[in-house]
């Protein structure tokens, strides 16, 4: 049964996870829920920027890991935190 999940990205436009709607969706394969390599960097953790100065800036869609962990998405908000705190959900 696939599942929505928080994107990392924070709905922004050029993501290739969510397609800039802030969720996707992930259907857990026969091992769980494994990682998978950031659409979006491929995998080299950060995205080409002419304006940062060093030239690059961390992937938005992974937040700079290379990989999404659709088992450890964002929290969500206040309420997210809360529920992730007292009932580990």
């Amino acid at each position: 049964m696939a599942k929505k999940i928080r994107c990392h990205c924070k709905a922004t436009a050029g993501c290739n996870l969510c397609q800039g709607t802030g969720f996707y969706m992930y259907e857990p394969g026969p091992l769980g829920w494994q990682p998978f390599v950031c659409p979006r960097c491929e995998g080299k953790r950060t995205l080409e920027d002419s304006t940062a100065p060093e030239g690059n800036k961390p992937c938005p869609t992974c937040a700079g890991a290379g990989k999404i962990d659709p088992a450890n998405p964002p929290a969500g908000g206040m309420w997210d935190t809360l529920c992730k705190i007292f009932i580990g959900a």
